[in-house]
């Protein structure tokens, strides 16, 4: 809870100025299963992770950086999944920034900047399609 910045996410170290989406997803983890989740830090991590949403669709890092990443869309989604605020972002466009970033031979990129496709973002793009596809991951493997 030291991490823990005013207006809501977490930073991942003391000297970082501003709360990052990923740091607050690993927060919100640890503290929900430590069963140390109250009201408050639900409320703020809902809202803190909506304002992490670009016009591209997808979720950026930080305040500090204005485009959006896989990883971070990722984290960010799961998080929000967990604490039933998927509502709080537009989903389908954070579904098409996800699929914008599959590779026609299979795989995903990164981010937009990126080339080629590997199997870290793979995992990524994977379970955003899985989480934010309507009708579930059913629907996104048939897609």
């Amino acid at each position: 809870m030291s991490q823990r910045c005013t207006g809501g996410g977490f930073r991942d170290i003391r000297a970082a100025k501003r709360a990052g989406t990923n740091p607050t997803a690993a927060a919100v983890g640890v503290l929900k299963l430590l069963d140390a989740l109250d009201n408050d830090v639900v409320d703020d991590t809902i809202e803190f992770l909506s304002q992490m949403q670009t016009t591209e669709g997808g979720l950026r890092a930080n305040t500090k950086i204005p485009v959006a990443d896989l990883l971070s869309t990722f984290t960010g989604v799961v998080t929000l999944a967990d604490l039933q605020g998927l509502d709080s972002i537009h989903a389908p466009a954070a579904l098409r920034f996800a699929r914008s970033l599959e590779r026609s031979g299979g795989g995903f990129r990164g981010a937009a900047w990126d080339t080629d496709a590997d199997v870290e973002y793979t995992f990524y793009g994977l379970g955003c399609l899985a989480l934010l596809t309507p009708g579930g991951p059913e629907e996104a493997a048939q897609e």
